[in-house]
């Protein structure tokens, strides 16, 4: 299922395609966490939402207003060496997501 979704997807998505107990999804989902199957993404809206770990690096742009969240590949090289260059900061992993109007609901 997580292979398949082109976006993140939240455990109440799973449950609204699979006949499943909750707490089995619950569970199933923090052990892929825990095993590296699946990551973590939080849009800071209160809603977990996974994603497979195969995919390749990227980050998400949100929309505010219709919540459509697209895939956006950014080269990452010189703003991570700057990070660490200015700050003596080791960055290890990160997570970047953008929040905005896409283009729909801006000409709404």
């Amino acid at each position: 299922m997580f292979d398949a979704s082109k976006y993140p997807i939240s455990a109440s998505d799973i449950l609204s395609k699979v006949r499943a107990n909750k707490t089995t999804i619950y569970r199933e989902i923090a052990s892929f966490v825990s095993s590296g199957i699946v990551k973590e993404i939080d849009f800071g809206d209160g809603v977990k939402r996974y994603e497979s770990s195969r995919r390749n690096h990227h980050h998400h742009l949100i929309c505010n207003s219709c919540k459509k969240v697209d895939d956006i590949a950014i080269d990452e090289d010189y703003l991570l060496k700057g990070i660490g260059r200015n700050t003596g900061f080791r960055i290890q992993s990160h997570s970047l997501e953008f929040f905005g109007l896409c283009a729909n609901c801006q000409n709404a």
